[in-house]
């Protein structure tokens, strides 16, 4: 119950705080860029899905049963090296229990059914990365949308709690 009120009080207050100094251009019909060079761009955020909740392997001859988990939590700090090309650091966490159980429900011992036996895991992951990205601000001329791609190496820590 603890984890669930945090992940609500954590998704109420979810930002994005930049840290730049932008001052309005004196033009008024020009725009001021939307990533500068030596800013800092910080995101936390909170993720609705991920690949191991959902694509998780169970044994053969066994069936999935409902997943209790937490939404993923990360975050996200990134410098710019120019206005165009910016380095990133990145931490994610996620922890969830998943459930199975063999795929016919009964076995049978003579004619009295025995019910089958419901197996949990429970996971914790621990992402860490870093990458590199190129923001696009030259195409768009917009201080609201800020188009990038970018690479990068990432490290996740799966462990049990």
């Amino acid at each position: 119950m603890k984890l669930f009120i945090w992940t609500v009080i954590i998704s109420a207050f979810s930002f994005n705080s930049f840290a730049q100094k932008v001052e309005a251009p004196k033009d008024h019909n020009k725009q001021a860029p939307g990533f500068l060079k030596h800013s800092y761009i910080f995101s936390i955020g909170i993720g609705l899905a991920d690949h191991y909740r959902i694509n998780y392997p169970v044994p053969d001859s066994f069936v999935k049963r409902p997943t209790q988990d937490m939404s993923p939590l990360y975050f996200r700090a990134e410098y710019a090296l120019t206005n165009h090309i910016g380095i990133v650091a990145a931490f994610g966490y996620d922890q969830f229990i998943y459930s199975y159980e063999r795929a016919n429900r009964y076995s049978f011992r003579g004619n009295t059914p025995i019910p089958a036996h419901t197996y949990s895991d429970k996971m914790r992951l621990l992402n860490i990365s870093c990458s590199a990205n190129y923001h696009f601000t030259k195409l768009l001329k917009s201080t609201r949308l800020d188009p990038y791609a970018g690479a990068g190496l990432c490290m996740v820590r799966r462990s049990d709690f």
